[in-house]
């Protein structure tokens, strides 16, 4: 069904990489690597630390197996990433809760329309969700050892170099073991070489970056724009137009890497001078950050799909209205069988399991990094959904166990 589901929208929609958007981006810096004249800007076409490199490396290897042309072999990438998304997720959770909240979980990730929407698009969001996933598969179908937690730090440094949210699974895994060996000691130093691993991992693209950019940039320049536009005069908690005078400016005086490497920095002189000097404006930020990243995945699919092409829009406003009603409901559905699985899943076994730590911890990392550090947006939640839904899985397995021992107390 995942797999059917997938490539039947990307068989359907016509969405090219071709607008000056995030797809724009990622897309030219694949075409760049697979031509093998490295990770370079698309606008610039210099070499560029910009974003986090593992996305478009990732379409250089396919666009040079396959081709670039439209894109298309990284909607049919999506269309793989997507379907073993759903293959690990459903694993994993008929490890932890069993035969029939696996399937539950499975089946549910398999339709989950906002993830099924963004199989079309040169965005990495699919291949991100797929790491996170593997990386918790791995965590609850390996044994807990210091093999597997190099291991899990490897992956995470992968997903790190896909989205910096990855950093979070340190914490997570920390959480996990120490409640599923029931010893703090073991998780900690679990977790310190799963995050020795990582740093090992991340290391090679850090040096990189510092013999191509002639800076310390650890993984991407584009963290000082992201700490800015939550942190200025101006912020609504949202992203929003960037200081396009600065840009000028630096893209006046300098060439097109040190302009990059100052305009960052510069960001994040101003976003921390900012942090320290409006403390209430910070608080005020907060709630408003948290609203935008759990807004209605129809936010974030709409933006996507709502864009022209040379013979019109993409979709027509009623289809995008449709994709927005079908997005919501399951979204809002998700959230509320997912805090009625925490519930149920306290209840019947009396303390925090190590699922639930781990999907604990992470989401509360994920709301800390957007709530406070950087700024909300919808589609920021997407990789976080098949950990709600492992959750909202456990509450349908649950209610479908007690309907069940109802029956039978009363044959």
């Amino acid at each position: 069904m995942a797999l059917a589901l997938r490539a039947a929208f990307v068989a359907y929609v016509p969405r090219q990489p071709d607008h000056y958007d995030d797809s724009y981006f990622y897309h030219g810096a694949g075409v760049s690597i697979a031509e093998g004249k490295g990770y370079r800007s698309p606008y610039t076409k210099s070499l560029t630390a910009m974003w986090p490199p593992g996305y478009p490396y990732a379409l250089g290897a396919v666009y040079k197996a396959f081709g670039h042309g439209d894109g298309r072999a990284a909607k049919w990438l999506n269309v793989a990433l997507g379907t073993a998304t759903v293959a690990l997720l459903g694993l994993a959770v008929r490890k932890n809760f069993g035969e029939r909240a696996g399937l539950l979980a499975a089946a549910m990730m398999a339709a989950y329309p906002a993830h099924i929407y963004f199989a079309p698009l040169v965005m990495p969001e699919t291949l991100f969700t797929f790491l996170l996933v593997a990386a918790y598969w791995a965590l609850v179908c390996l044994p807990a050892t210091i093999r597997t937690a190099a291991i899990l730090g490897i992956a995470s440094g992968v997903a790190t170099l896909v989205r910096g949210e990855a950093l979070l699974l340190l914490p997570a895994y920390a959480a996990y073991w120490m409640v599923h060996r029931r010893s703090p000691r073991e998780g900690l130093l679990l977790a310190t070489v799963a995050g020795v691993a990582l740093v090992a991992s991340v290391a090679p693209w850090t040096y990189r970056n510092h013999r191509v950019m002639d800076a310390f940039i650890p993984v991407n320049t584009w963290s000082g724009e992201a700490l800015w536009q939550g942190h200025h005069a101006g912020a609504t908690g949202a992203y929003g137009y960037g200081d396009a005078e600065l840009l000028e400016q630096v893209t006046r005086d300098f060439p097109p890497k040190e302009a990059e490497v100052e305009f960052a920095s510069r960001q994040q002189r101003a976003a921390l001078r900012f942090m320290r000097d409006h403390p209430l404006e910070e608080l005020r930020l907060i709630p408003r950050k948290l609203l935008y990243l759990w807004q209605g995945d129809g936010d974030a699919v709409a933006f996507w799909y709502r864009v022209p092409r040379g013979d019109g829009l993409v979709m027509s406003e009623f289809q995008v209205a449709q994709l927005r009603f079908a997005s919501d409901f399951y979204y809002y559905a998700t959230l509320a069988a997912a805090g009625a699985g925490v519930a149920l899943l306290w209840r019947r076994r009396g303390r925090p399991d190590a699922p639930l730590a781990f999907i604990a911890v992470l989401t509360a990392g994920w709301l800390v990094m957007h709530a406070w550090l950087f700024f909300g947006d919808p589609r920021y939640h997407l990789p976080l959904m098949p950990f709600l839904l492992i959750l909202a899985a456990a509450a349908v397995d649950e209610l479908w166990r007690a309907l069940s021992l109802t029956r039978e107390a009363s044959q």
